[in-house]
């Protein structure tokens, strides 16, 4: 299902100059909630017992740099792929963000910066980088963030960019300030520790950024930044496309 028109909800979009260069603010185009319920499936129940803390950065594939591409969501569906391949299969899998976000953009029917979630999900399958059994699920909160992530990998989700996002240090923390919002952004969801420390953890497409490449933000400030987010669930059966 494309989003296009006034289906979509832009975020408003900007640059800003960071350590390694200009990054693209605001390549998130937000799926309402009635059309992301409809073209993607709520989040199911988990399978296990969901733990206060989990980590799969292990299976993450090097990190993407977006530079000044308003590309991030095509980034984070192409990291999620190829992450989800080197789980499977122990080897590196090419799928490139820039053609999937032509595809997206196809999709959308327009020339605006940025796409989103619905549109990336539709381009990966046309593109051939999943299997058309592929299903997707809407993520409407943390819970459902958690559930997706433990049981799929990683999962796709879009927050409000502040400006703590351009002071981040070499340990990865983003620390809320309440500076003003320059735009929605895509990341990849990773892991999260609600027992201990207190944050979720996701990996970005600006390069070195924060802990090379790895972010991490208190619960509460990621709940208050949350805009969107989706699971992948990809057949990895031979014979089902991959």
């Amino acid at each position: 299902m494309a989003c296009t028109g006034m289906a979509c909800t832009r975020t408003g979009n900007t640059t800003m100059n960071m350590l390694g260069g200009t990054r693209f603010i605001g390549g998130l185009v937000r799926t309402p909630h009635d059309l992301r319920f409809r073209a993607a499936r709520p989040m199911k129940a988990a399978s296990k017992i969901i733990p206060g803390a989990w980590d799969n950065r292990q299976i993450l594939t090097p990190v993407q740099d977006q530079g000044a591409n308003p590309r991030c969501v095509a980034e984070a569906m192409s990291l999620l792929i190829r992450s989800i391949a080197w789980r499977e299969f122990h080897e590196i899998r090419d799928y490139p963000a820039k053609p999937l976000y032509d595809k997206c953009k196809d999709i959308d029917g327009n020339h605006e910066p940025g796409t989103s979630f619905t549109s990336a999900f539709q381009a990966a399958i046309e593109l051939g980088y999943i299997p058309v059994e592929s299903k997707a699920y809407g993520l409407f909160n943390v819970a459902d963030v958690h559930m997706a992530t433990h049981e799929f990998g990683a999962c796709l989700v879009g927050l409000d960019v502040t400006e703590a996002w351009n002071t981040v240090g070499s340990d990865g923390w983003i620390h809320e300030d309440g500076g003003a919002v320059l735009g929605g952004h895509a990341i990849l969801h990773h892991g999260w520790d609600t027992a201990g420390v207190d944050f979720e953890a996701m990996r970005n497409s600006w390069g070195e950024w924060g802990a090379k490449g790895n972010g991490r933000m208190r619960v509460a400030d990621f709940l208050r930044r949350f805009l969107d987010g989706m699971a992948v669930e990809i057949p990895t059966v031979t014979g089902k496309g991959w």
